[in-house]
């Protein structure tokens, strides 16, 4: 029992320090900076930007000095080679194009499911702000989620249990328990929580949500929308048995470092 409640207690804490700095960093974008200039009024996925820069800075010292470890290594900030790397983009392309044509659906770009507003918002902004929203954002995202919030999970659950809770808790969070945007959310969250299992470091779900956001971004700020279900269905079709079949390699390259390693061969796809 104290295992669990140590886990439990890890988990409110992660939680409740991400969302003392969410509100203090809202609190100070409204009453401060949006007063001082319009930009602040038209940018503000900056704010998120702000945000996560100091919450890594933050969740560093509490590590640090709470703790009495680093961070990094805890979430595993480790090497990753050419194979997984490559597969890790792939599986973060073929999420974003997915993604890509299911917000053309007309359903998603109605107000019924307030999709529409949540890709509007994080796809239509300058490229600056965007791009520092993609690295910073996601590295934080991945940091607490997976790094944090889903190992700490399995140190009491199995691995299946511990997907299915960590996106929950991705969609909850994000989503506020908005019925279809935490399953959206929750979907994509053990998508990038497989490839952080499978390649053993946080950079594989950090690269391949970069790739993920920044395909989402070319596709909504581009020309290239379709009005036809044919089209659409079919490039959420194609894109679906992509990422399926990244999934698979991805496992494959894990079990065959696995075999190695237990026969005591080189270690060849990651490096610690």
């Amino acid at each position: 029992m104290k295992k669990y409640g140590v886990m439990v207690g890890k988990l409110l804490l992660y939680i409740a320090v991400y969302f003392v700095i969410l509100q203090a960093s809202a609190a100070l974008w409204k009453f401060v900076l949006m007063p001082l200039h319009p930009w602040f009024v038209e940018n503000r996925l900056a704010l998120i930007v702000l945000n996560d820069l100091v919450a890594i800075g933050v969740f560093y010292l509490m590590f640090r000095y709470g703790f009495k470890s680093n961070l990094f290594e805890e979430v595993k900030f480790t090497k990753m080679e050419k194979r997984p790397l490559y597969l890790s983009i792939f599986v973060g392309l073929m999420a974003g194009v997915f993604t890509a044509f299911f917000a053309q659906l007309p359903s998603i770009q109605s107000d019924q499911y307030q999709f529409h507003a949540l890709f509007k918002a994080l796809n239509e902004t300058n490229w600056y702000v965007f791009l520092g929203f993609v690295l910073v954002g996601n590295t934080f995202k991945e940091l607490l989620f997976r790094g944090l919030l889903f190992n700490e999970v399995r140190k009491g659950f199995p691995l299946v249990a511990s997907l299915l809770l960590q996106g929950f808790l991705y969609g909850a969070l994000f989503f506020y328990l908005n019925p279809p945007l935490t399953l959206f959310g929750a979907a994509g969250a053990i998508v990038f929580a497989l490839v952080y299992v499978w390649f053993d470091s946080i950079w594989a779900p950090i690269v391949a949500q970069i790739f993920c956001q920044g395909i989402q971004y070319v596709f909504w700020n581009v020309p290239i929308a379709s009005n036809s279900m044919t089209v659409l269905t079919s490039g959420m079709v194609v894109s679906a048995v992509l990422l399926v079949v990244g999934l698979y390699y991805s496992y494959k390259i894990r079990t065959d470092l696995a075999a190695q390693e237990n026969l005591g061969a080189p270690e060849r796809g990651i490096s610690a």
